[in-house]
């Protein structure tokens, strides 16, 4: 039996911009050991395993039960992450209505290296809205969503269809960080 897909809409939606100064700099405070010490979905997943991660709201319990992922203390407190968390509410609630953050987590991809095409599979993954938030990137980091290719800009909030192959190939030398965040919206 198949996965019964939730969604319909396009591959890609741009819902707004964020000022990502504060987080940057927040990030910047972050040293190699922080960034290696949350290596479960690197782990756990092999598309996922040229990237490193910190965990914000996240927990492999969250993906199954549509509960708010476990509170990284640490990552959360260090990254500041109330400040960005309300401004990214309003956006998501003029777009998709009230509900909740379910999961965060900041994830860099190392460069000149790829996240292989794939497709989330999990009804929660499926039924919740996956935005991206550039945080660090450039014009040869490329984002694929069921075929269509886009340059994500920092700053910019862009819902994908996570239920539909997507890739990501960094061409450069540098790392490429994104803020994931999943929205739950109230029944």
């Amino acid at each position: 039996m198949g996965v019964f897909c939730y969604k319909n809409m396009e591959n890609f939606k741009f819902l707004g911009n964020v000022d990502i100064t504060e987080i940057l700099n927040n990030l910047n405070t972050f040293t190699e050991e922080d960034w290696l010490r949350d290596n479960f979905r690197s782990l756990k997943y092999k598309v996922h395993s040229n990237t490193n991660s910190l965990d914000i709201l996240w927990d492999h319990q969250s993906l199954v039960n549509n509960k708010v992922g476990k509170k990284n203390e640490y990552n959360y407190n260090k990254i500041n992450f109330d400040n960005i968390k309300n401004t990214l509410l309003s956006i998501y609630q003029k777009e998709y209505g009230n509900g909740k953050i379910i999961r965060a987590v900041i994830a860099r991809l190392k460069p000149n290296s790829e996240i292989p095409s794939h497709k989330d599979g999990g009804t929660s993954l499926i039924i919740c809205n996956r935005t991206h938030i550039p945080l660090q990137t450039n014009d040869d980091i490329l984002f694929y969503v069921g075929g269509e290719k886009k340059i994500l800009k920092a700053g910019e909030v862009w819902e994908i269809d996570n239920s539909k192959p997507h890739s990501v190939k960094n061409n450069s030398n540098e790392y490429r960080i994104h803020l994931i965040i999943d929205y739950f919206k109230n029944a």
